[in-house]
């Protein structure tokens, strides 16, 4: 699908319907869709080809535009799949919250295992020195722990794995750290 910005005073000559399918969807008063496989008569002047996939602000002007014109609940055929494509993700914005997911996983597995006072309470302790030799010892395999989530985190958003909460692809928190964590 491609999409027009109209531009005032623009002369459209409509290309004809092919299998009953219309090649041309106005989506309101500035903006028209010419879907795929059609192509736009000779004579036509004053539409300007907008990127609506990657420019954001134009597919919300056009969403607005569509529903300036009519119910988007309304929509059908031709008009409900341009409609269907311009609220749809983009793949930038499916890749975007899929990394946003799994670096949320990454702190939801830290924190489930040690909460932030919990982490500032062990950190003071050891510090502090307070801790003895094999608290010690597990603190830093728990300081080890963390810094394998996190870059197991980094690997799933490398690897765009959008089955990034599965227990299985993550390290397991040393038992002795979380015995550790539970008294903090």
């Amino acid at each position: 699908m491609k999409l027009f910005e109209i531009s005032e005073g623009a002369t459209i000559v409509e290309p004809p319907m092919t299998n009953s399918v219309l090649a041309v969807v106005y989506l309101g008063q500035k903006y028209l869709a010419l879907l795929v496989g059609s192509k736009m008569p000779k004579g036509t002047k004053g539409l300007k080809e907008v990127n609506w996939q990657e420019d954001t602000e134009v597919r919300a002007a056009a969403v607005a535009d569509m529903k300036s014109s009519g119910n988007p609940d309304e929509f059908d055929g031709e008009r409900r799949n341009v409609y269907e494509k311009l609220t749809a993700p983009t793949e930038a914005e499916q890749q975007a919250a899929l990394i946003a997911g799994i670096r949320a996983e990454v702190g939801r597995r830290i924190l489930e295992h040690a909460s932030q006072s919990t982490q500032m309470n062990l950190s003071a302790a050891a510090g502090g020195g307070i801790l003895s030799e094999e608290q010690m010892a597990a603190y830093r395999a728990g300081l080890m722990w963390i810094a394998q989530v996190r870059q197991t985190g980094k690997a799933l958003v490398e690897a765009v794995d959008p089955d990034f909460a599965n227990d299985e692809k993550w390290p397991k928190v040393p038992e002795a750290t979380a015995e550790l964590a539970a008294q903090f």
